[in-house]
């Protein structure tokens, strides 16, 4: 509004104090009532337009009313370079060339963004100046009218430079607001796949739990019973399996756990070495069906941290490291 209504406004009101003495005043007057008219048209035409452009078609109509706006006001501006042109003075000539160039200067910079507007006010500003100087058929005027028409050219060509940048910033602009809203959306994608994963990994571990349980009671029942010595080794080898299948299952319920943020950790000061008599219960047998060599090595340490996930986390690395050792030794 302050570049719109009040710099245009200001430079028509000291444009007429200073024409007021060589120009005939009546039409000084007419046409500064017909500018203030239009500058008051055009506030309330930003005020109501900044309110109601919700839709597209609404966007339109205030479009066809900008277009109407910044006619008449080139029209208007324009018209000064007629009005106001003294005859045979020069001074006062270069004073109004001097105000309607930095009028229409202003233009240009007004409108970058809508090419219309700033093509049309070039147009309608300076044709009626050159037209002005060149009626005076003289030497240094002809020189005028053509600096006129190469300034008209230099503003057409920076405009339509400066109004093609601004688009293409206000392009990407707009491409990534729309690359943040894919991102939001896959994001609320992938938190619902994560969800749903998380769900579906519960429900199955807790379904297969209760068989699982069934089968350790049904394993400890069997050891209570008297059993050759290779039949007991067997045994002991069943109840070794059905544990860590056991662990696994918790493993996979952890990792539900995990994946929706239900694992809490418990930070407390912990022994090292009790872990390591379980973990060789656990994992010598897997390395004596592998023939591999399996020994533990544990400073008596503390650690600060919490036992049982430090605990699934030695055993999901020993089980990997069995896994995948063929030759040697862990």
């Amino acid at each position: 509004p302050l570049m719109l209504i009040a710099a245009p406004a200001t430079i028509g009101c000291l444009l007429v104090l200073l024409f007021w003495d060589v120009v005939a005043q009546g039409a000084l007057l007419t046409w500064l009532s017909i500018l203030a008219t239009t500058q008051a048209t055009e506030l309330f035409v930003w005020w109501r337009a900044s309110r109601a452009t919700e839709s597209f078609i609404e966007s339109r109509l205030w479009h066809r009313r900008l277009v109407l706006m910044v006619i008449t006001a080139g029209v208007m501006w324009g018209a000064a370079g007629l009005v106001f042109f003294v005859p045979h003075n020069l001074a006062y000539q270069a004073l109004l060339t001097a105000i309607e160039l930095g009028v229409v200067c202003g233009a240009a910079m007004v409108h970058p963004l809508h090419t219309p507007s700033w093509r049309l006010s070039l147009g309608l500003m300076l044709l009626p100046l050159i037209v002005s100087h060149l009626r005076e058929f003289d030497f240094i005027h002809g020189v005028i009218a053509l600096l006129l028409v190469m300034y008209y050219g230099y503003l057409w060509r920076a405009g339509t430079t400066w109004s093609g940048l601004l688009e293409n910033l206000w392009q990407r602009d707009v491409e990534n607001q729309q690359l943040v809203n894919q991102l939001k959306i896959a994001k609320l994608r992938a938190e619902s796949a994560t969800q749903q994963k998380s769900r579906f990994l519960a429900s199955a571990s807790h379904d297969l739990r209760q068989p699982m349980q069934a089968l350790t009671l049904f394993v400890e029942v069997l050891k209570m019973h008297q059993h050759a010595p290779q039949t007991r080794t067997l045994v002991e080898q069943i109840a070794t399996s059905v544990e860590v299948m056991g662990d696994m299952f918790n493993s996979l319920l952890e990792l539900s756990k995990l994946d929706s943020g239900g694992v809490r950790t418990h930070l407390a000061a912990f022994e090292l070495q009790p872990l390591m008599p379980r973990m060789q219960a656990e994992f010598s047998v897997l390395a004596q069906q592998k023939n591999l060599a399996f020994s533990f090595n544990c400073p008596a340490a503390r650690a600060l941290s919490d036992a049982q996930l430090v605990e699934r986390v030695l055993r999901n690395l020993l089980s990997n490291a069995l896994r995948y050792t063929e030759l040697g030794e862990v």
